[in-house]
């Protein structure tokens, strides 16, 4: 019975996989699993890559792999987290780039990554920047809390 539902869950995983990769090639035109070095190709798989590492705790091997089963022969695990790596910079220079991911998110439906990918961005803060957004957190969330007794 374990077995079971390990191999749904590797199928959901790799369903999804491929749903976010159909996701991004809908909203930029660029097929990931297309083997270029232009900078769209390599950005767009950065956010690929992100997004399963994130959302579904995917490792570098697991990664690579769903690229040489579609298609794009040579990308290894050293690929794969050298792109991982590169994600924050990639942001800093194409800020498209956390537009799409916002909107992989959303249309997807899996508020996990994205949450994942602020607190990760929160950790170079210092004290008195996360005073600031606790209070802002605060704020989101005491008006969520009015708004569900307001809705009850």
């Amino acid at each position: 019975m374990i077995d079971e539902k390990v191999k749904d869950q590797k199928y959901l995983n790799e369903t999804g996989a491929k749903r976010y990769a159909e996701t991004i090639e809908i909203l930029t035109g660029i097929n990931v699993f297309h083997k270029s070095r232009f900078r769209e190709y390599v950005y767009k798989r950065s956010v690929l890559n992100y997004a399963l590492k994130t959302s579904h705790n995917w490792g570098l091997s697991r990664i690579s792999r769903l690229y040489v089963d579609n298609g794009y022969d040579g990308y290894d695990h050293a690929t794969v987290w050298h792109s991982l790596k590169m994600f924050e910079i990639y942001v800093k220079y194409e800020p498209s780039l956390l537009d799409l991911f916002k909107n992989l998110c959303k249309k997807e439906k899996d508020l996990g990554i994205y949450k994942t990918f602020i607190f990760n961005k929160m950790q170079g803060l210092k004290f008195e920047e996360l005073e600031k957004v606790e209070l802002l957190v605060n704020r989101y969330y005491n008006n969520a809390e009015k708004n569900e007794d307001r809705d009850k």
